[in-house]
């Protein structure tokens, strides 16, 4: 939900020129814990 949440935002600051699956991906890598 937090994922979620922070596409949206970033949505809204780029007025909505962002690509929401290229956003979920790099969200995804950045708050993914490296081993």
């Amino acid at each position: 939900k937090i994922r979620q949440f922070l596409i949206g935002q970033l949505m809204k600051a780029t007025q909505g020129k962002a690509n929401p699956a290229q956003l979920n991906t790099l969200l995804r890598q950045a708050l993914t814990p490296e081993k």
